[in-house]
Formats: structure tokens, sequence, C-alpha cells
């Protein structure tokens, strides 16, 4: 199929650019567990205060809502998170690199009923992310309790990921994963798409799960998109490298 062919072909000529001109330091995998799992679970060392009051809840589907938060609301928790909680200095010193916080969404999910869970309603089965380098990270941060019962994201380990082609079409039966659980604010949860296979779980009736997921990749200093706030509510952006629409950037004040 051309578009699996086209994925392919960009992903590896993207994490080459990358590895040539982005990368800081080679680091090594052995007892680094974002580089051999493919994810981390990081405590936050300051809790983010959260306050949703002047947020709106937008729906997207009868199961999917995003939250558009305020720019205001962006930039704080950007800089709480990556700055002051540490995490940039995490990603620096796991990946050798230093990154460009390109896209970030805030969202709820609610139950899906069983007849209707064959349907794609958010990312409610397993995949992996198509178009990207395998330095591509994402970021996220619970914004309410997330526990199994609130369908919290499960995530397969790269190495068991790569038993599966990329385009296959994978269950919960097929191997042992492991679930994002968090209070509210206490970790967040780093990740590679592109590697791992994933999948949102299903929250039980009556119950939610409210998260902040950033999408972030290798660039030479740490920055985030300066259309971050109007795009909010967009689909993620494909293909970074090539994305024109992302080259205006604000450079963060992290080291």
């Amino acid at each position: 199929m051309l578009k699996n062919f086209i994925f392919i072909i960009y992903s590896i000529l993207s994490t080459l650019f990358e590895d040539f001109f982005f990368k800081y330091k080679e680091i090594p995998i052995k007892k680094n567990k974002l580089l051999v799992d493919g994810f981390d679970t990081i405590p936050l060392k300051k809790r983010v205060e959260i306050d949703l009051n002047d947020s709106k809840l937008i729906p997207i589907n009868p199961y999917l809502s995003k939250i558009k938060l305020t720019e205001a609301q962006i930039n704080d928790y950007i800089k709480q998170i990556f700055g002051e909680n540490g995490i940039a200095e995490y990603l620096f010193k796991s990946t050798g690199f230093k990154y460009f916080i390109t896209h970030v969404t805030a969202y709820q999910t609610t139950h899906i009923p069983k007849e209707l869970r064959n349907e794609k309603f958010y990312a409610n089965h397993w995949h992996r992310d198509g178009p990207y380098s395998k330095n591509t990270h994402k970021v996220i941060f619970p914004l309410s309790d997330i526990s199994s019962e609130n369908g919290a994201m499960r995530i397969l380990k790269k190495n068991d990921s790569k038993k599966f082609s990329f385009y296959s079409n994978p269950n919960d039966q097929m191997g042992q994963y492991f679930e994002f659980e968090s209070g509210k604010s206490e970790n967040v949860f780093i990740f590679n798409p592109h590697l791992c296979y994933h999948t949102a779980g299903n929250p039980k009736e009556s119950l939610t799960r409210q998260q902040l997921v950033f999408q972030i990749n290798p660039t030479i200093s740490w920055s985030f998109s300066r259309d971050i706030f109007k795009t909010q509510l967009y689909r993620e952006p494909k293909f970074p490298l090539l994305n024109f629409k992302l080259i205006n950037k604000i450079k963060l004040n992290i080291s």
C-alpha cells in the first residue's frame, strides 16, 4: 500500500536526519527505561495546579470531547511540567535530544458501549502512530485521577511491539501490556508512539478520563509552536519535519 510505504520511508529518513543534526550526545540504552521499553512514568517534583473552570468542553463525537484550554493555561502547563518539574532535563538525559513541542490537546473520554467498540471514536484500538520518526515522543499529564476503571492507556513494550507488523490489528490478547494509572497531577507518562503499540482503555459507565497530551519532536533547542493555542482542537500534525505550519517557534527558557 502506497501510504504505508510513504510512512516507512519518512520514518527512516526523518530519524536519520534528527540523529545527525539534532542529537547532542549518544545515550547508553542499558538501564534506560525510556529507550529500552519505549515508555516511562515520571513522578512530578511539584504538584501542578489544575483549574479547568475557564475551559470549554467541546464534543467531537458521543464519547470524546476536547477540553479547550486558555492560552495562559497552556503556557503555564508547559512551564510547570517541562521546566519546574524537570521533564525537559529528564528527556535530554534519556534521549540526548532537546525538543519542539509541536502540539497539545486536552480531552475527555467516556464509556463506549459493547456493540460499538469496533468503531473508532478515539484512540480505542491498538495502533502505532504512523508518519513520525523513531524519536517522536508524547507526554501525558493526567487532569483527573486515572485508573483502569477510568480507561487508563494500555501500552506494549517496544520489543513486544516488534512482534507485530506496523499495520497489523492486534488486540488485548496480544501479550502483557502496561496501564498508565496515576492520581491527578502526580505523574507524567512519556512514551514513543511510533515504536510502541498502544490503545486507550474504555472507562466504565458513568466514569471519564481527562488528560493532557503533548507531542514533542527533536530540534536544536527547547521551543513550542507559536500556534499551539490555535491548533489544540485540531488533529495532531503529521510529517512534522516537513510541516511548514510548524516553522514558527517560541523558544523556551530551558537549557
